[in-house]
């Protein structure tokens, strides 16, 4: 059941950061609108089944399409529909749905749910994850007998349960499974169990792996302890595995996690569920327990607040669609210049339309300080509180010290100097100094050599970059040059 000394290559410990939020989750009000966007998570955009003025419940489907892969969309708050419109989100332009809450807390319950789930067929579980809008979540949603995935149920042999937590900012274990006001954090384990065994219910044939990181001992007991309690009803001890890993970024990402714990390879440009396997993080384990068990459609998130622009580093339980700027307010700092990302600093989005809102996947919102400031002297300076891959700061000598999270990139972009840290740090063992020179002085075709479709976009190549090189970036325009210029692959 339980594995040891798995890691990967490369990769960064992302720790001790300023801003990092507390395990406190706070209920944000209801907001008086919510804009749910009909494209959310896994999965193409639905057309509406709902018209203005029309009346809706939490829960109620308000767009769906079985002909394509897909989950349907649900409304969050019970309310009137006032509107159609179009937003901008995460860089693509998407229609949503504008509802006018009447500021009651209900939600549509799922009927046919129950705590006895035992009995019921992966068929009848896939449908009701299907219709709490579950399925669409994680990196190539979840596979049932709809329309939800390009995998098919019958060829699912693995699932992998990432409980990671290396990229800073967001949700952690001790947030979702110790620090829900709702239950204890025996009661929150034991959902959390409860879920992976309703997961592996609705894929019969796979095995579930959980990567968790090795410092949660207290959680990794426990989990133990719960699996243990139900082995001789379910048979745990035979399909449930859990890895302590290093929470070495990027461990979490579903290609570096499916292969530091299978030794399985990821297609370049595809996902896990190409050779088989699903890739769900805890929230979406938790998001399962409560559809299946309780019939709670997938309404609500836990979404972490994190960064030093914050008054209070928190987590917050908050309606699909709520605005993000209802989410901030009277949060922020009132005297700093902010940047806000969706999702976590590596991988995130910035977002400067705070009126849009979050989905079922936001999982946090980063608020950074916005510094622009060239620093006076910066070369001279001990870098106490700075993060640094060649451990040239004193923060080598003090690593409990936090380090500073705000925009300045402290200092100039420079030419390269081949310090290769780039590659020592890049989890595919890619070679991003040279795929940046290809790519920005040609010839292009030497880029494919390079393995150039093998990037995950983690951005760990230009976060240890010391001369500051976009090197990540270069390599996306790369990838986008090969298309726009026919470059053969």
């Amino acid at each position: 059941m339980l594995a040891y000394r798995k890691t990967f290559s490369g990769g960064f410990f992302l720790k001790n950061f300023s801003g990092i939020p507390k395990p406190t989750i706070e209920e944000v009000p209801l907001p008086a609108r919510v804009i749910i966007p009909l494209k959310q998570g896994y999965g193409s955009e639905v057309p509406p089944t709902v018209k203005p003025l029309d009346k809706v419940t939490a829960g109620q489907v308000i767009g769906i399409r079985d002909s394509s892969i897909s989950t349907p969309v649900l409304a969050s708050v019970n309310g009137t529909v006032e509107q159609f419109i179009k937003i901008k989100y995460l860089n693509n332009e998407v229609y949503a749905i504008v509802i006018k809450s009447d500021g009651s807390k209900g939600w549509t319950k799922i009927e046919v749910a129950s705590p006895k789930f035992e009995s019921k067929k992966p068929d009848e579980i896939g449908k009701i994850l299907y219709t709490a809008g579950v399925t669409s979540l994680g990196p190539s949603g979840f596979p049932t007998r709809y329309n939800t995935s390009s995998a098919k149920v019958e060829n699912i042999t693995d699932l992998i349960i990432n409980a990671v937590n290396t990229e800073p900012f967001l949700p952690t274990n001790e947030i979702l499974l110790k620090g829900n006001p709702e239950t204890s954090s025996g009661q929150a384990i034991e959902r959390f169990v409860t879920g992976v065994r309703i997961l592996r219910q609705a894929l019969p044939k796979a095995n579930v792996h959980i990567g968790i990181n090795r410092q949660d001992n207290e959680i990794i007991i426990k989990l133990i302890n719960a699996a243990k309690g139900r082995g001789t009803q379910a048979g745990l001890g035979s399909w449930l595995h859990i890895y302590p890993l290093k929470p070495k970024y990027p461990q979490e990402h579903e290609a570096v996690l499916t292969n530091t714990i299978l030794s399985r390879v990821v297609p370049y440009g595809g996902h896990a569920a190409d050779i088989g396997i699903v890739v769900l993080d805890v929230q979406a384990v938790l998001h399962a327990y409560e559809a299946v068990v309780e019939g709670k459609p997938l309404i609500e998130r836990i979404v972490t607040l994190g960064g030093s622009a914050y008054k209070d580093n928190i987590a917050v339980k908050v309606r699909v669609g709520t605005p993000i700027e209802h989410i901030l307010a009277h949060r922020i700092k009132g005297d700093v210049e902010k940047r806000v990302i969706l999702g976590g600093i590596m991988t995130g989005i910035t977002q400067s339309d705070l009126s849009v809102p979050i989905t079922k996947t936001t999982s946090s919102i980063v608020a950074l300080e916005e510094n622009k400031k060239r620093e006076f002297l910066t070369f001279l300076r001990p870098g106490i509180n700075r993060h640094s891959f060649s451990n040239t700061f004193l923060s080598a000598i003090f690593p409990f010290w936090k380090k500073r999270s705000d925009t300045n990139i402290h200092g100039e972009f420079r030419p390269c100097i081949v310090c290769t840290y780039c590659t020592d740090a890049c989890p595919v063992d890619m070679m991003p100094h040279l795929l940046s020179k290809y790519v920005r002085f040609g010839p292009l075709e030497e880029t494919l050599k390079l393995k150039l479709y093998a990037c995950i976009d983690c951005g760990l190549c230009t976060y240890v970059c010391p001369a500051k090189i976009p090197l990540m970036e270069d390599i996306q325009a790369g990838r986008r040059r090969i298309v726009e210029e026919g470059v053969s692959v």
